[in-house]
């Protein structure tokens, strides 16, 4: 009987340690903004964190922090450009996409590279398509290449798009549907969800 009151005790004890090493952060200056954050583990187990940060014209703030919430650097966009999403990377790089705010009804969508200082090492305008309004997802394929899919607020198909590790358009494809997620697989193939258009 000892051993399961042993294996009992120190679950409970490894759940309190756990329970104690809740945090909560707030980040830039609040305001209930209409896009939403995203934050993903880094490669050493802290954070990276995008949110829209500022009143009245909103920007993006890009944050490094560490396992416990704590602020190790910290980057803001210009105005009107917006972060959706970051692909962390082995080596502390990482991978951002969103969009350039160029009028009141139209955007472009970027991919860019930074270091694990938040400087940048290379970025893209996507504009292979007459409307590719923001970055939806990004994700790194097998061989290496980064796969990124769009999305355009309703008004045209998503595209997928495939571009090499330097930032260098290498194909797209559409085929008149709505992609909400891809899958890149083991052995080179790619799963797509969505709807057609």
């Amino acid at each position: 009987m000892k051993p399961i009151y042993l294996t009992f005790t120190l679950f409970y004890l490894f759940s309190l340690h756990l329970y104690s090493q809740s945090w909560q952060r707030y980040y830039g200056n609040f305001y209930p903004g209409y896009l939403p954050g995203t934050a993903v583990e880094s490669y050493d187990k802290g954070y990276l964190i995008a949110g829209i940060s500022g009143k009245p014209l909103f920007n993006s703030l890009l944050i490094k922090s560490d396992i416990n919430g704590n602020i190790l650097w910290q980057k803001q966009t210009d105005t009107l450009i917006y972060v959706y999403r970051i692909l962390p990377m082995d080596d502390g790089s990482m991978i951002i996409g969103g969009s350039i705010v160029t009028s009141k009804y139209t955007s472009l969508a970027f991919l860019m590279k930074l270091d694990q200082c938040g400087d940048t090492v290379w970025a893209t305008l996507i504009d292979y398509c007459c409307d590719v309004n923001m970055i939806f997802e990004i994700k790194k394929n097998v061989n290496g290449d980064i796969l990124t899919s769009s999305d355009n607020f309703g008004k045209e198909p998503s595209i997928l798009f495939c571009f090499d590790g330097n930032g260098k358009f290498k194909w797209k494809y559409t085929n008149n549907i709505s992609i909400y997620n891809f899958l890149p697989t083991p052995n080179g193939n790619i799963f797509i969800n969505g709807d057609t258009y």
